[in-house]
């Protein structure tokens, strides 16, 4: 006696994840301790619509393969009219409709696991030698705190990029990454180390206005550790909240091991990430404006020397921020182009980052030997230290004096 079994979920499993379910509805067709495949006659099931469907919610028949953890197309056709999607299918499994649109396809979603992963190694070397270079050069000097802010944001990169390609090294293992609890812990401090690149991003912007905005009064107290503490710890608090929640929320997700629940990716890191860019773009402007209004009253030289500035601050501002919110431009549809840009970018953040680096040295360079010989009656103000402009000197040209010479620190 062959016994069959039908099934309608309303809610799905916490580890079925279905990224633009339609209806939120999954059918089950199975056969008791039988598993039913490649049938020479494939079956229909039909799904009908209570409205005609958008011509961007084009509806595919998927079904969730549990070897691999995720939901395919394999075996399965689609058939889809004004108001019905009929699926023909070869094999008994559970079975959902899910909007094709929202997803990428099968060669674009391997090309851009390709190039974040050999981006991803590019950033791990580069991220690795800035690193090393700096413990070789000034073992025995101290370092500016702008320095160090920009090598908490390299470990931070380097961090994350390591992480992910073990994360995605752990996916090809599959269920006995899942069964060691491997992958859901490399999932967890993948959450973590993108958490702790955001938030030093935001500490950068932070920095930035305080050294070349404020100007006076900057001074402050164990002021690197107090970066550091917010750092690497303000993420590791909200990653213990999630895994406080429940730790599924942490396996294999898309081949990789990631967040698998939707609202808590939204919740923990696309939230995250709007408030830390919100905030870099609103430096950003008033750094920039800031420099404006100085460069018009300015000399001729100094009006050079605030285009270099205002140049520098945008290169620094776009390589530590900005361009994670390109990824925004493809929300609601699928742009393969702001997709690739967006991959491209930011899996390389940490070989520009070193490139930039290598700028700041090279400039520094410049201006320490164009000022060779110089009096040094200039006045240097910069975070840690608070000096006081002599008399008969303004705010505004203590103020000038101060981003021409902090400068050199970005």
């Amino acid at each position: 006696m062959v016994k069959f079994i039908f099934s309608v979920l309303k809610t799905s499993p916490p580890n079925w994840t279905v990224e633009r379910q339609l209806g939120k509805i999954l059918f089950g067709i199975e056969v008791e301790n039988i598993t039913i495949s490649h049938l020479s006659t494939p079956f229909n099931m039909t799904f009908k619509h209570k409205s005609e469907l958008q011509e961007k919610e084009n509806t595919t028949c998927v079904y969730h393969n549990r070897s691999r953890g995720e939901w395919v197309t394999d075996g399965c056709h689609t058939l889809r009219l004004t108001n019905q999607t009929i699926c023909s299918c070869d094999h008994f499994s559970f079975f959902a409709l899910m909007i094709p649109d929202m997803k990428l396809s099968e060669v674009h979603a391997r090309t851009l696991s390709v190039l974040t992963c050999v981006g991803g190694a590019i950033s791990v070397f580069f991220c690795t030698i800035t690193l090393l270079t700096h413990c070789l050069q000034h073992s025995r000097k101290s370092t500016d705190h702008a320095m160090l802010v920009h090598l908490q944001l390299v470990a931070s990169l380097l961090l994350l990029n390591l992480l992910l390609l073990t994360s995605v090294g752990l996916a090809f293992v599959g269920p006995a990454s899942m069964a060691s609890g491997l992958c859901p812990a490399v999932a967890a401090l993948l959450h973590y180390s993108l958490l702790c690149c955001f938030t030093w991003m935001g500490l950068e912007a932070l920095h930035l206005y305080r050294l070349l905005v404020l100007v006076y009064n900057t001074y402050m107290r164990h002021y690197l550790l107090k970066l550091s503490l917010l750092g690497w710890g303000v993420p590791a608090l909200v990653v213990s909240i999630v895994a406080a929640v429940s730790t599924d929320f942490y396996g294999l997700n898309n081949r990789m091991c990631w967040i698998k629940d939707s609202g808590v990716q939204y919740g923990s890191v696309v939230a995250y990430l709007i408030g830390v860019l919100l905030f870099n773009s609103t430096i950003f402007a008033i750094v920039i404006t800031t420099m404006l209004k100085l460069r018009s009253v300015t000399s001729p030289q100094g009006k050079r020397q605030s285009r270099n500035i205002t140049c520098s601050v945008l290169g620094l501002t776009c390589i530590l921020g900005l361009t994670w919110g390109v990824g925004f431009f493809s929300m609601g549809y699928t742009n393969y182009v702001i997709l690739y840009i967006f991959t491209i970018l930011n899996s390389l953040q940490g070989f520009f980052l070193f490139l930039w680096l290598c700028v700041k040295r090279l400039r520094g360079a410049e201006q320490s030997s164009m000022t060779t010989g110089q009096s040094s009656s200039t006045h240097i103000l910069s975070v840690g230290s608070e000096v006081w402009p002599s008399s008969g000197r303004t705010r505004q040209s203590v103020q000038e004096g101060a981003i021409a010479d902090n400068t050199a620190k970005f």
